[in-house]
């Protein structure tokens, strides 16, 4: 019995370091940034909002590093006309255990996007880079006018203006532990930042980004003001975060507004 007992322990435990390996953080160099919502505030600044994804390549990487190259496999199948299911299988003790997750089609390459969608929203089922969606409020700095440099990328507005936004850096907990045994390489000199503030200057310009932002939840002004108890435009750094930590709930555990409230509030 003791014997038993003992290696259920060890497959435990050799389960945990599964997990936690597939859990650890990425290199900035394997995350890639999306907008999600963008546009031009009413004092001619512009704003987007991004949101931070695993590359399908640190994906598989991951997995092999963690399973080996022949312990596992990803398969897809349509979800309706215009989605696709994807299923990442491991085999874990012999036995073959699946977690699907999937993805409506993309505007670009549109089943093929759809494909490598679905297989991140897998991936996140097995922890890996679940993380990101603790990187709750991602305004990226924009300009109007043209950026030169690597970490600068372009994004059409819903008036079809095009504004340049650079790629967040990430903090400090999203990234791999630097190791104590050689010492970190020099991180490149920041070019000048343009002249156009990172954030909205004015009440009015974050209320309209927040506003935006949480219409695109299906959350009305109504509901945001009769929670808070003030007009939006009277928000301070702590309403507002609260707000904001409701919408990543909303996206991360597909709660209704008030319940993420109550989640954060409780």
């Amino acid at each position: 019995m003791a014997e038993a007992e003992k290696k259920d322990n060890q497959k435990m435990a050799t389960v945990k370091e599964m997990m936690d390996a597939l859990r650890k953080p990425f290199a900035a160099n394997e995350v890639e940034w999306r907008v999600q919502k963008s546009g031009i505030s009413s004092g001619n600044r512009p704003w987007a909002m991004v949101l931070c994804y695993v590359t399908n390549r640190a994906i598989q990487n991951r997995l092999d590093e963690v399973f080996g190259m022949a312990n596992w496999r990803n398969e897809y199948v349509r979800w309706g006309e215009n989605s696709a299911l994807c299923g990442i299988s491991a085999r874990i003790d012999g036995e073959w255990i699946t977690k699907w997750d999937g993805a409506g089609d993309t505007n670009i390459e549109a089943t093929k996007g759809g494909l490598s969608d679905s297989m991140k929203r897998a991936a996140v089922q097995w922890g890996i880079g679940r993380y990101l969606y603790n990187l709750t409020e991602n305004f990226a700095q924009c300009s109007l006018e043209q950026q030169r440099g690597d970490e600068w990328r372009t994004a059409t507005t819903p008036d079809k203006r095009t504004i340049y936004w650079k790629i967040p850096t990430l903090p400090a907990w999203a990234l791999p532990a630097v190791s104590t045994t050689t010492p970190p390489i020099p991180a490149k000199p920041e070019p000048p930042k343009p002249a156009a503030p990172p954030k909205p200057a004015t009440p009015q310009d974050r209320a309209t980004i927040l506003l935006n932002y949480m219409g695109s939840l299906g959350v009305t002004r109504e509901e945001i003001e009769q929670t808070i108890g003030r007009p939006v435009e009277q928000f301070d750094e702590a309403n507002t975060k609260l707000i904001r930590s409701a919408a990543a709930l909303m996206n991360s555990k597909n709660l209704a507004f008030q319940a993420a409230i109550q989640e954060i509030t409780r």
